[in-house]
């Protein structure tokens, strides 16, 4: 705990690696209620990243995101935003257990997301297009 003047303010963290992956799993269950499809998804996320197919990951991207139903996001407010598909995005790879940093700072700025894995080091930015 620390204070600034008398307030008392923490800092929360997941205790362990199982819960952060299992409460993201829950997450993106929440985004996509077919839970045929998240495992797939999910499944299909580990083993494109372990082989460093980054064609199929824009084609596994592309095809997950076209699969949201227009009614999911278009009456909801935070849809207006980019952090709905970025947390879309992110429950994907923390359902997994991947060492992940959100709004990674870099000499040009923040990068939305990065991935460790397999050696590789993965930017991601995510952009909502109208």
């Amino acid at each position: 705990m620390q204070r600034i003047g008398a307030q008392p303010r923490y800092t929360l963290r997941y205790p362990n690696q199982e819960v952060r992956s299992s409460l993201n799993d829950v997450l993106l269950r929440r985004y996509v209620p077919d839970t045929t499809a998240v495992m797939h998804h999910t499944g299909e996320l580990y083993e494109l990243l372990r082989i460093n197919d980054f064609t199929g990951l824009r084609a596994l991207f592309t095809a997950f995101f076209a699969s949201i139903p227009n009614d999911w996001y278009r009456n909801s407010p935070i849809a207006r935003f980019e952090g709905y598909y970025a947390s879309v995005f992110y429950s994907h790879f923390a359902a997994l257990g991947l060492d992940i940093r959100l709004e990674d700072a870099t000499n040009k700025g923040r990068v939305d997301m990065t991935v460790l894995f397999n050696g590789q080091v993965y930017w991601f930015e995510v952009e909502r297009l109208d």
